[in-house]
């Protein structure tokens, strides 16, 4: 069984690195995975055909990949400016809690977000590590500890998840605003 559970560990870290990587390098598969927690659709043109590049906002990053399709990802942790740190030297990569699509359809534009396989995986041993714990033997804790962590847990990842749901508005918000000052300074 434990050699079970460190075949499933690597496999599970084999996968978030990969999704990471994805995620960092703005590949369009990384953004597809994950479970999808939001979906929303309002009214913005296309950006202007000069703005095929990668650009950074107060809270988050994008980068437009095509004719109709944007990446972002903003950080699980807030970035140093945010936090009133100094400035850093060199990029920061920033973990994504949660990634998404912005896609155009005429003049609408549609955000789809979606948790990081990280988050995902995260809960998962968090829940598992703790189930086993009490369940297996000599356990000598009582089943209210056991409720009480699980409930923990489960209410951590859903106020992290209820936070980063409220501030993806935010987020297009900022997108809107960046592709209007590019829209503004290129008229083409």
């Amino acid at each position: 069984m434990e050699l079970l559970w460190q075949f499933v560990n690597v496999i599970f870290a084999v996968v978030v690195i990969v999704e990471w990587v994805g995620t960092q390098r703005f590949r369009p598969w990384a953004y597809r995975t994950g479970i999808r927690v939001i979906h929303e659709t309002r009214a913005l043109a296309q950006p202007p055909r000069s703005a095929r590049s990668e650009f950074e906002t107060k809270s988050g990053r994008f980068k437009i990949v095509g004719p109709q399709l944007c990446l972002f990802h903003y950080p699980a942790f807030m970035p140093t400016q945010q936090a009133g740190l100094p400035q850093r030297s060199g990029p920061l990569l920033y973990p994504p809690f949660i990634k998404g699509t912005l896609e155009w359809n005429d003049r609408q534009i549609t955000m789809q977000g979606r948790v990081s396989l990280l988050v995902t995986v995260v809960l998962i041993h968090a829940a598992a590590a703790l189930t086993f714990s009490i369940v297996m033997p000599p356990s000598d804790a009582p089943v209210v500890f056991f409720l009480v962590m699980w409930t923990l847990i489960i209410g951590a990842f859903l106020f992290l998840l209820w936070h980063r749901i409220r501030s993806a508005t935010r987020i297009l918000n900022e997108f809107e605003a960046e592709m209007l000052s590019r829209a503004q300074r290129d008229p083409s």
